[in-house]
């Protein structure tokens, strides 16, 4: 934050609030507004790969779907996230919040390169693998670029 209050991102660039209306597409069941997010496109994992908002996607919905009991408060009002475009994605959310965009703004951003299988999510789940899952994953010895 500022000093007149405003949020400043640091990997989103730009956020906007959407009606149903304003979505180009049907969102998830139970979404009453969407967050429009932008990533900013010079940011990259230490192995030098990209990161984009299926990265985002990832990080929100394991934290929504796993047991990250100090995540969960912050991505409980989730119904889904939407990527659009490669730095483009909607954060469809179940309820309006007062502090909705503070909480989707402090979600730490994990690499579903090496986190998920494959990085791959479907609609509105995100699985991580239960091999990476465990407590002995370590992901620096374990990845093999």
């Amino acid at each position: 934050m500022d000093p007149s209050i405003d949020l400043i991102g640091s990997l989103a660039y730009s956020w906007s609030f959407e009606s149903n209306s304003q979505l180009g597409y049907t969102p998830p069941s139970g979404t009453v507004e969407s967050i429009h997010f932008g990533v900013r496109h010079d940011a990259f994992w230490q192995d030098g790969v990209q990161l984009n908002a299926s990265d985002v996607k990832f990080s929100i919905l394991s934290f929504r779907d796993g047991p990250s009991a100090t995540m969960g408060r912050l991505v409980s009002s989730v119904a889904g996230v939407t990527v659009l475009s490669r730095f483009t994605f909607d954060v469809n959310l179940k309820a309006p919040g007062v502090f909705n965009l503070y909480d989707i703004g402090t979600v730490p951003i994990i690499p579903a390169h090496i986190w998920g299988s494959g990085g791959v999510c479907n609609s509105n789940s995100c699985t991580p693998d239960p091999n990476k899952a465990s407590l002995t994953f370590d992901p620096v010895s374990s990845y093999a670029q």
